[in-house]
């Protein structure tokens, strides 16, 4: 249990912060009392599989290679990414 703020990455926060934010939100339109809340509630559950596999990919690419390898290519794919956002903003596509 020590060692864990040493071994957090930012796919790892960020998904289990997704997953426990998806689950209640399911759970919330599951108990909902119309069809199409009940249908985007099983949705989103559906859609937290590439999540786990996400957090599973990230937890053995940690014990692999070190958490600070795997932190700069997640910031750097984090910071492609907002790159190409702030391009297609610029070109208004």
């Amino acid at each position: 249990m020590d060692d864990l703020p040493k071994n957090l990455t930012l796919f790892y926060v960020s998904g289990i912060f997704s997953l426990i934010v998806g689950i209640i939100y399911a759970i919330m339109l599951i108990d909902g009392n119309s069809a199409p809340d009940g249908l985007m509630g099983i949705y989103i559950l559906f859609c937290l599989l590439p999540v786990i596999i996400l957090v599973i990919i990230d937890r053995f690419l940690v014990s692999k290679f070190g958490n600070q390898k795997v932190n700069i290519v997640e910031f750097s794919f984090l910071g492609f990414i907002i790159l190409l956002w702030i391009v297609k903003m610029i070109l208004n596509l």
